[in-house]
């Protein structure tokens, strides 16, 4: 394996000196190019996410890192992620104080100090300079873990890390306003045009039944909860082309001239976002509020077509193919769901991002 997987007994709660309890932090390891002690130690500061291992395929810089720097690589995996829960994969997700309230940027940062300190102490590396590194989120916790802990850690190299994208700091419009320039780069001038007009078009549309039909919808749409579904599937397909916008590296599979190719080929009518929010032969389920039920849970997530890989299979072909994702998230009910909760937990917490478009 290109990898060891370990873990480490960590504290779940780093602020309560008489709280005892751990868990079982898992790392993956590297030490194939490391040089010794005194040798640098880069760790990857595993962020959300299916868990480290998930990630790992993603960061091949990191091995980069550690083979020009002879150093150790070290892929820590964030609590409530993964396999690293707690108090195990459902009681972890108790909305109270003592249970998913552990979830925090504090806590997960003394556990990487934690952990770091340990591996150390195992390898005789006391003098071995680290560098933290990680992509998004993942970044921001390498920016914030060598500002909160310079003692631990030497330098950090923080990709792709929204650390100033807080209110009052940046303009909330620079996420979105990124994402447009990359898609008039890759796909021309013409193609955010042809975004903004066929959201237009599904917008105007002042048929329930002409929206039910285009979009394939699961149960047919009610006139009372027309706004609703058309809320749903504009936030779905702004979320798989913004998508696109953030793996559009490198350019030769980057989906988003395929999906400015989609749209050249459709046309910018009512039906034109169809392959950015569900599957080739599939009706789309949408959340029961926009069906005009009541709900208590959270619209699943958007489905992202990769169409790079499509055109690249079938040249000339319309939309469909392979998607990032077969399924949709697990709704959020009793708090009890899993990882996707985790997620949630943090942007509602401490990851507020204000995104406006």
């Amino acid at each position: 394996p290109y990898y060891k997987v370990k873990h480490h007994t960590q504290r779940t709660d780093h602020t309560n000196a008489e709280d005892g309890a751990t868990f079982a932090q898992r790392f993956l390891q590297n030490d194939s190019f490391w040089g010794g002690p005194g040798s640098p130690i880069v760790f990857y500061t595993g962020a959300e996410g299916t868990g480290v291992d998930a990630i790992f395929p993603h960061s091949g810089y990191v091995m980069e890192l550690a083979r020009s720097l002879h150093a150790l690589a070290i892929f820590a995996e964030m609590r409530f992620f993964g396999t690293s829960m707690p108090f195990g994969a459902n009681q972890s997700f108790q909305l109270d104080p003592l249970h998913l309230g552990l979830l925090s940027i504090e806590q997960t940062l003394a556990d990487y100090v934690a952990l770091l300190a340990s591996i150390k102490g195992a390898r005789n590396a006391s003098h071995s300079p680290v560098i933290a590194v990680g992509g998004s989120l993942a970044g921001s916790l390498a920016f914030w873990f060598r500002a909160k802990y310079p003692q631990a850690v030497s330098m950090a190299l923080a990709s792709s890390a929204p650390i100033l994208g807080y209110p009052g700091l940046t303009s909330p419009y620079g996420w979105y306003r990124v994402s447009t320039r990359t898609f008039a780069a890759q796909g021309g001038t013409a193609c955010p045009i042809r975004v903004r007009q066929s959201f237009a078009a599904l917008l105007a549309e002042p048929s329930a039944a002409a929206v039910s039909k285009a979009y394939n919808t699961c149960t047919p749409i009610g006139l009372s909860s027309l706004a609703a579904a058309k809320a749903e599937i504009v936030g779905r397909a702004t979320g798989s082309l913004a998508s696109m916008a953030e793996s559009a590296y490198p350019l030769a599979s980057s989906p988003v001239a395929a999906a400015c190719r989609s749209l050249g080929r459709t046309g910018t009518g009512l039906a034109a976002l169809v392959p950015f929010v569900t599957r080739p032969s599939t009706c789309l389920e949408l959340s029961q509020s926009s069906r005009g039920a009541q709900s208590h849970t959270l619209a699943p997530p958007t489905y992202a077509a990769d169409l790079a890989l499509l055109d690249r299979a079938r040249p000339g072909a319309g939309a469909g193919g392979r998607y990032l994702s077969d399924r949709p998230a697990a709704p959020l009910r009793s708090g009890r769901e899993g990882p996707h909760d985790a997620w949630y937990y943090l942007a509602c917490t401490e990851i507020i991002h204000p995104i406006a478009a």
